[in-house]
């Protein structure tokens, strides 16, 4: 990896569901099945946004938005891509899009020893409101939930 000046923020097509899913293998103990992400497709409410380095998939985050909320639902990035700006590029475009629907808050939660991911969502403005313990498993933690306002 020399630079990342060809990487692109776009939204998700069917045909990028496989690398979705492997990157989701690579990223999370408790990864979703590839039904799960297809349901995303098939749902007026999800949106997914891929990054890709020329036409390598090395990313994605799932946005829910329903009337004036939005979830953060899912945002990965491979090992090789991280610290280089993919996720923070990632939740910029996924925040465009729930303004875009009206959105005017965004939720979400994330384990609670997951320091990286906890430091950008406070970094993009995320406060914390509420632990919940036992929310995940494999393994079993508590999750933060946390809130900006978009």
């Amino acid at each position: 990896m020399e630079n990342l000046h060809n990487v692109k923020m776009i939204n998700a097509t069917i045909e990028d569901l496989d690398s979705i899913v492997s990157i989701e293998k690579e990223c999370f103990s408790d990864a979703w099945s590839k039904n799960s992400f297809y349901s995303c497709f098939e749902s007026p409410f999800y949106k997914m946004v891929v990054a890709k380095d020329n036409e390598e998939l090395i990313g994605y985050a799932i946005i829910k938005c329903m009337y004036e909320d939005a979830e953060l639902i899912r945002v990965a990035v491979t090992h090789e891509y991280r610290r280089h700006s993919v996720a923070y590029s990632l939740l910029n475009r996924v925040f465009e899009i729930a303004r875009f629907a009206k959105a005017q808050q965004v939720f979400l939660d994330v384990r609670e020893s997951n320091d990286a991911a906890i430091s950008l969502y406070e970094k993009m403005g995320f406060r914390r409101y509420e632990v919940t313990e036992g929310f995940y498993s494999a393994p079993v933690e508590a999750s933060i939930k946390m809130c900006m306002d978009l």
